[in-house]
């Protein structure tokens, strides 16, 4: 009976030794940048303010963002500034670009881009960079003014379990998204 208790402690020893945890290996990631952005449509009819193409669009007016003690006026897609250089998820300079959103939809066995609303964008912001209390200055052209501020940062739970926190405020009102659609 002893040499059997003896051996089952043996058993139960070496068990727990080779149940050692390993240390996790830790990951490279590769976070997505974010871009402030803003529609703007007409108060009364409803209109996109920000399409070239409309009577009443604003893009006459100086419009631009101050952050950081710099004023970025608006680029405009004729401007050889305008729209990413690379695929890769690298940030790009700061800048205020106009964009048109567009869906991708099969039609006939081809995929084609519909195109949507006009947008404002201003970024691009990564969360590795770890940036809180940001503020920007939207100013509009015609005396108007929007602040809003944002933070965007990684809040590791563990070695391979990042969460990326992005709240953002407009005119002191917290938003769903960074994604903020204006009437005018």
């Amino acid at each position: 009976m002893k040499r059997f208790f003896t051996l089952c402690m043996v058993a139960a020893f070496a068990l727990s030794i080779g149940c050692e945890k390993t240390p996790e290996e830790e990951m490279i990631w590769d976070f997505s940048p974010f871009s402030v952005s803003f529609s703007v449509s007409d108060a009364e009819t409803g209109a996109d303010l920000l399409d070239p193409d409309s009577e009443r669009n604003i893009l006459g007016q100086e419009i631009a963002v101050v952050y950081n003690g710099t004023r970025y006026q608006v680029v405009l897609p004729e401007s050889p500034d305008w729209g990413p250089k690379t695929r890769f998820l690298m940030p790009q300079p700061l800048a205020l670009i106009l964009m048109r959103s567009y869906t991708l939809t099969e039609v006939n066995g081809e995929w084609r881009k519909i195109y949507g609303t006009y947008r404002l964008e201003f970024g691009e912001f990564t969360p590795v960079d770890d940036w809180h209390g940001q503020e920007l200055t939207m100013e509009w052209g015609d005396g108007s003014t929007n602040a809003v501020r944002f933070d965007l940062y990684i809040k590791w739970k563990r070695v391979n379990d990042p969460e990326v926190l992005s709240p953002i405020w407009f005119d002191g009102v917290q938003q769903s998204d960074w994604h903020i659609a204006l009437r005018k």
